[in-house]
C-alpha cells in the first residue's frame, strides 16, 4: 500500500489567508519561487513609491460602527477590535483578522478616532 506524502500549506497574502495540501514538490517549489518573487516586487514597489512620495489612499470600505469602549481596570478603556481592524484595513495597514492587534495600529486608531 503506497503512502501519500502531502505538506499542508497556509499562505497569507495581504491579509487573504489560503489553505490547502501539496503532494508535488515540484508544486511546492513553483510556489514558493512565485512567493518570493511577489514579496520582492512588492517590496520593490513599496520603496518606489516610498522615494517618490506616493502615499497609499484608504480603500472604500463600509463604515466602521461607532467603536465600543470597555471599561477594564482603573478607568483604561480600549476600542472594539473589530472597528479597529476595520479602520486599519481601510487606511491599507497589514493586520489579522484574529489575534493580538499590534500597538502601533491600536494607538494610530486612537490618534484619530479620539
Amino acid at each position: 500500500m503506497p503512502i501519500e506524502v502531502v505538506q499542508q500549506v497556509k499562505v497569507n497574502v495581504d491579509g487573504v489567508t489560503y489553505r490547502g495540501e501539496l503532494g508535488d514538490k515540484k508544486v511546492i517549489t513553483q510556489l514558493e519561487t512565485k512567493l518570493t518573487a511577489y514579496e520582492k516586487a512588492k517590496a520593490e514597489l513599496d520603496e518606489f513609491l516610498s522615494t517618490h512620495a506616493i502615499q497609499r489612499e484608504a480603500a472604500a470600505v463600509a463604515t466602521a460602527p461607532a467603536p465600543k469602549r470597555n471599561s477594564r481596570s482603573a478607568g483604561k478603556s480600549r476600542p472594539d477590535a473589530s472597528a479597529v481592524r476595520a479602520w486599519a484595513k481601510g487606511k491599507g495597514m497589514e493586520v489579522n483578522d484574529r489575534g493580538a492587534i499590534p500597538k502601533h495600529i491600536v494607538d494610530s486608531y486612537l490618534k484619530e478616532n479620539d
